[in-house]
């Protein structure tokens, strides 16, 4: 039976006990923000209560490995991306790829070449990458040691990650996959499959983006143990806040994801129906991921007075408005961003 670890152990190891160590505040902000004192393990060599935390988590998603990322995806990127390459490689990337990924490109002085990329009408944004397009790339670039896709996009666009990866394994190529859109995805039989059991070997999750944890929380999950990079650009003071966040709330998507997912699924379709702007949506849309076209070159306009209104978008593109419900969010919010629209 799954249940958190993280915590009860630190609350026991903490009682009636006295700091002469980090953090200054000394329990003061939150009594168990601390470090690695004996007992509470070390995220850089995990042996006790971080060790079991990870491996139970790695059943959650059904990995091999799974590795707490206290400095969000973009440490996940860095890590993925090191262990497959070295200085002066070249990488093959999606067109649209995160900041992180070519900050560790310029890190590792790699060559970085670009996928065919295709738009989707209406909404001027990258469609689903093709396994076809992959192959031929890996083709005109045999010397590649690595293919890194984004799946889902910032858009909710997918791709077939189980295609792709059958491409790069045919040519001996390791496929690493952005998912930090997609930490949800493991916990509903509505969505895709996490990117390590459609085939990738390894990929990164926000928990932060679209489950109920903290920001700056995400996680690694890959084939094989990537501790050494990783330990590379990994803080040596991680938050147990952010760890006991990522445990609790991977587990409480584990226990009840499927029900919260569909009911936002349902909320996010019943919002789609209720304005009466276009909304994404077709096959390779995330159900749960809201983009919304808007006439008339309007979306910053509305935008800045949805903020006004105190209702926060996740972001606007000029043309389109992009937002990210998740099982947290209500029936009434839905409702009220629906009426409010509306009124444009």
């Amino acid at each position: 039976m799954l249940k958190p670890i993280i915590r009860p152990q630190l609350k026991k190891l903490l009682h009636k006990s006295t700091l002469f160590c980090m953090p200054g505040h000394k329990g003061s902000l939150n009594a168990l923000d601390i470090t690695e004192i004996t007992g509470a393990d070390d995220l850089r060599r995990p042996k006790g209560i971080l060790h079991d935390a990870q491996r139970q988590l790695a059943k959650v998603f059904n990995v091999p490995f799974a590795q707490f990322l206290v400095g969000g995806s973009s440490l996940g990127i860095h890590t993925m991306v090191k262990y497959y390459c070295d200085i002066g490689d070249t990488l093959i990337i999606n067109d649209g790829a995160h900041v992180a990924v070519h900050n560790i490109a310029k890190i590792l002085n790699l060559k970085t070449i670009t996928l065919p990329i295709n738009k989707i009408d209406n909404f001027g944004i990258a469609a689903p990458i093709m396994p076809d397009d992959v192959e031929r790339t890996i083709k005109q670039h045999p010397d590649a040691k690595a293919v890194l896709i984004t799946s889902p996009t910032y858009y909710g666009i997918f791709s077939d990650v189980k295609g792709i990866a059958k491409v790069c394994h045919a040519n001996n190529i390791p496929l690493i996959v952005d998912q930090a859109h997609g930490a949800h995805f493991s916990f509903s039989h509505s969505l895709p499959p996490n990117a390590i059991e459609a085939g990738a070997d390894a990929c990164n999750i926000s928990v932060h983006k679209t489950l109920p944890s903290l920001t700056q929380t995400a996680m690694l999950l890959s084939r094989v143990d990537m501790s050494e990079q990783l330990n590379l650009f990994c803080t040596t003071s991680p938050s147990y806040l952010f760890m006991m966040a990522i445990e609790e709330a991977c587990i409480k998507m584990h226990k009840k994801g499927e029900k919260m997912i569909d009911a936002l699924i349902t909320n996010c379709n019943n919002f789609k129906n209720a304005i009466k702007f276009n909304t994404l949506s077709n096959n390779y849309t995330d159900p749960t991921r809201l983009v919304i076209s808007l006439p008339g070159n309007r979306a910053n306009e509305i935008a800045n007075s949805l903020a006004q209104k105190r209702i926060y978008i996740e972001m606007c593109d000029g043309k389109n408005i992009v937002l990210i419900p998740s099982v947290n969010n209500t029936k009434d919010d839905f409702t009220r961003l629906a009426k409010e629209l509306n009124q444009f």
